[in-house]
C-alpha cells in the first residue's frame, strides 16, 4: 500500500494538467499513488492524464458535481496513511512531499502541513505564511493560513468528515482541524500556484469574495472561541462586505488578463571575447537547464582565435540549436545587438561568459513571460569577487526613484517577487520584439557599455510592458573585471565619465519633464556612491575620509559624463521629433 495518496480533482484543465502531474511524478519521495478525479471535464483532461501511462496514476470520471464532491470522493478512494490534495494546474517542486512527510514524522501532534507558495501566470505574488501552530491558529481567525497542497493524516481528516460544501472549503477544514491538532507550514517556497483569469476566485464579485470571508471568520469565532482578534475580524469583514457591495455597483471588479498556457521558447545569447574556459563553464550550465533553451547563440569577434577553436566543435555537436554569430564592431552593445538579430525565438535571455545559471533558471524566466503584460524578467546575480560571494539582504531591488536615483542591489538576497524598473544584464530575458540595445551608448576601455541593462529595461517600460523580478531565477557571476579598491566599483578613471554619460542618457530618455529636472539637480549635487556629487562626497567625510577623498576626485569626471549624457539625450529627442516629420514627408 502506498504511504501517501495524492488526490487531484480536475475540471477542464487540459492545457495545464500534464505539467502538474509530471511535477508530482518528479517528487524525490516516491511512495505515493495519484488519484485523479475528473469532474465532468469536456476538454480531454482525463484522456491526457490516462495517456501518461504511469502505473501510479488512477483516473476516475464522474458527472460534474463540483470541487468538494470530487475532493471527498478522492479521499474515499485513497489508500495511504497520508493524503495530499493537489490542483491540476499548479506546479510542485521536487522536495515538497519529502519535506512534508519528514515534518509529520517528526511532529506527532501535527495533523496537517503546508508550505510557502507563490503565484505565477496572470498575476505574480509571494507572501510567506506563518509556520508555528500558534501563529497559524491566530491567522485562521481572519484568513486562510495554509494553501494547497496540504499533506494531512488520513484518520484525522476522515474523523472530521472531510471537506464540507461551503465556499472556502479548505479554510473551513483547517479551522475544524486546528481546534484539535497542530497545523504547520514549511518555511520554504515549494509550490507554484497558477493564476488564471478564468479561475473561480476571479469570477466572483467583490461582495462574493468578502461575504465568503465573513462567513468563514464567523465560523472561526464560533469554533475556536471568541478573542479580540476574532471579533475585530468579523466586524471588519462586515464593513468590507458593505464597501464591496457599493464598489460593485460603481466599478466592475478588475480581473487579470489572460496568461499563456505554455512558456515561450527562449534563446540564450552569450557575448564573449578571449575567455574560452569561462565560456565553456557557462555553456555547460546553460545546456543543463530543464527545459533546454530553444537555441544557444555565442557572439564573438572574427579575430578571437581561442574562442573560435572552442566554439567550432561545440556548435557542430548540435548545429540546429548551437550557433556562432560573428560581430565586427568592438563593444558589448554591438555584440548583444548582433546576437538578438540572430534569435528565432519569441524571447531572448542574456548571460555573461563569466556567469553560470543555476538549475531552474530558464524555467523560471519562462514562467515570468507567461503573463503577456511582462516584457522582461530576471532575477538575482549571485556575485563572487576574488572568490568570495557578496552577501546581504535588501527590501528594495531594481528601482528608479521619482527623482532618478538608481537602486540596483541585484546581488543581494531579496524576498521581493514582482515589478521592478530594471534588471541586471547578466540575468535578463526580454521578449524579442522589445529587445533594444542602443548603439549610441558609450563603451568603457574594456568594451563594457555600463547602463545598457538599465536602458534596455526602461525601454521595455516605456513601451508599456512590465519588468518582473523573481529571486528564484539565479545566476552565479564570477567577476573578473577591475574593482576600485576605495569605492568597490567596477569603474575608474575615464570609465567614470562613460558610466555617468550612459546613466544620464538612459534616465533622460525615460523620465518625464518634472522628473528630469529633479534628476539633474540630484545627479549634479548629490549623486551616488559610484557616481558621486559634491554633497555625497561631503557626507562621507565623517564616516570614511579616504573614501570621501576618492569620491571628491571623481566629481569632475562625473560632471563631464553628466554633460555628455545630456547632449546624447538632446540628440535622441531631436531624432524622435524628426522621425514623424520625415514619415509625413515620405507619405
Amino acid at each position: 500500500m502506498p504511504r501517501v495518496s495524492v488526490v487531484m480533482p480536475v475540471h477542464d484543465v487540459a492545457p495545464y494538467v500534464e505539467a502538474a502531474v509530471r511535477s508530482v511524478l518528479r517528487q524525490t519521495f516516491t511512495d505515493f499513488e495519484i488519484i485523479v478525479i475528473d469532474d465532468g471535464s469536456a476538454d480531454g483532461t482525463a484522456e491526457i492524464v490516462e495517456g501518461m501511462g504511469d502505473p501510479r496514476i488512477t483516473v476516475h470520471r464522474t458527472e460534474h458535481a463540483g470541487l468538494v464532491a470530487a475532493e471527498n470522493l478522492g479521499m474515499e478512494l485513497s489508500h495511504g496513511e497520508l493524503i495530499v490534495r493537489c490542483d491540476g494546474d499548479d506546479l510542485y517542486l521536487p522536495t515538497l512531499f519529502e519535506r512534508q512527510v519528514a515534518l509529520l514524522e517528526r511532529e506527532s501532534g501535527t495533523a496537517a502541513v503546508g508550505a510557502w507558495v507563490r503565484q505565477f501566470g496572470s498575476t505574480q505574488s509571494y507572501r510567506p505564511a506563518p509556520t508555528h501552530p500558534r501563529a497559524i491558529r491566530r491567522r485562521l481567525r481572519r484568513d486562510n493560513a495554509l494553501s494547497q497542497p496540504v499533506m494531512m493524516r488520513a484518520p484525522e481528516v476522515r474523523a472530521l468528515g472531510g471537506f464540507r460544501p461551503v465556499t472556502w472549503e479548505d479554510w473551513d477544514l483547517w479551522i475544524r482541524m486546528v481546534a484539535r491538532h497542530d497545523l504547520r507550514n514549511i518555511p520554504e517556497c515549494l509550490v507554484l500556484l497558477r493564476s488564471r483569469p478564468d479561475s473561480t476566485y476571479w469570477t466572483w464579485s467583490r461582495m462574493q469574495v468578502h461575504l465568503a470571508k465573513l462567513q468563514t471568520r464567523r465560523f472561526a469565532l464560533l469554533e475556536l472561541g471568541p478573542s479580540v482578534g476574532s471579533v475585530a475580524a468579523v466586524i471588519g469583514g462586515a464593513l468590507a462586505v458593505a464597501r464591496a457591495w457599493a464598489l460593485d455597483r460603481m466599478v466592475p471588479r478588475r480581473r487579470p488578463g489572460r496568461s499563456d498556457a505554455v512558456e515561450p521558447s527562449i534563446s540564450v545569447v552569450v557575448p564573449t571575447y578571449g575567455r574560452p574556459r569561462l565560456l565553456e563553464r557557462c555553456l555547460e550550465a546553460v545546456e543543463a537547464q530543464d527545459p533546454r533553451a530553444a537555441e544557444v547563440i555565442v557572439v564573438c569577434r572574427p579575430g578571437d582565435s581561442p574562442t573560435a577553436a572552442f566554439v567550432g566543435p561545440w556548435s557542430q555537436e548540435d548545429p540546429e540549436r548551437r550557433r556562432v554569430v560573428p560581430v565586427d564592431r568592438p563593444g558589448l552593445v554591438h555584440a548583444l545587438a548582433a546576437g538578438t538579430r540572430a534569435v528565432r525565438s519569441p524571447a531572448v535571455a542574456y548571460l555573461d561568459d563569466d556567469a553560470r545559471p543555476r538549475p531552474g533558471w530558464l524555467a523560471e524566466l519562462g514562467r515570468g513571460l507567461l503573463d503577456p503584460t511582462v516584457g522582461a524578467v530576471g532575477g538575482r546575480l549571485v556575485d563572487h569577487v576574488n572568490g568570495i560571494q557578496r552577501t546581504g539582504r535588501t527590501r528594495r531591488v531594481g528601482r528608479v526613484t521619482w527623482y532618478g536615483r538608481v537602486i540596483g542591489r541585484h546581488h543581494l538576497h531579496a524576498d521581493h517577487y514582482g515589478d521592478v524598473d530594471w534588471l541586471t544584464g547578466s540575468n535578463l530575458a526580454v521578449r524579442t520584439e522589445l529587445a533594444h540595445h542602443d548603439g549610441d551608448l558609450v563603451h568603457t576601455s574594456n568594451g563594457l557599455a555600463l547602463a545598457n541593462d538599465l536602458d534596455t529595461c526602461l525601454t521595455v517600460r516605456r513601451a508599456g510592458y512590465r519588468v518582473l523580478y523573481t529571486p528564484w531565477a539565479e545566476v552565479e557571476h564570477y567577476t573578473t573585471s577591475f574593482r576600485d579598491p576605495l569605492l568597490g566599483t567596477r569603474i575608474a578613471g575615464r570609465d567614470v565619465e562613460t558610466s555617468a554619460a550612459n546613466h544620464t542618457y538612459a534616465l533622460l530618455r525615460y523620465l518625464s519633464g518634472p522628473r528630469r529636472a529633479a534628476f539633474l539637480t540630484y545627479a549634479f549635487a548629490v549623486g551616488q556612491g559610484s557616481l558621486p556629487g559634491p554633497l555625497r562626497a561631503l557626507a562621507e567625510v565623517p564616516v570614511n575620509l579616504p573614501r570621501a577623498r576618492g569620491m571628491f576626485g571623481r566629481v569632475p569626471l562625473v560632471w563631464r559624463g553628466r554633460r555628455l549624457g545630456i547632449r546624447m539625450g538632446r540628440g535622441w529627442r531631436r531624432h524622435e521629433q524628426d522621425a514623424p516629420a520625415a514619415a509625413k514627408v515620405s507619405a
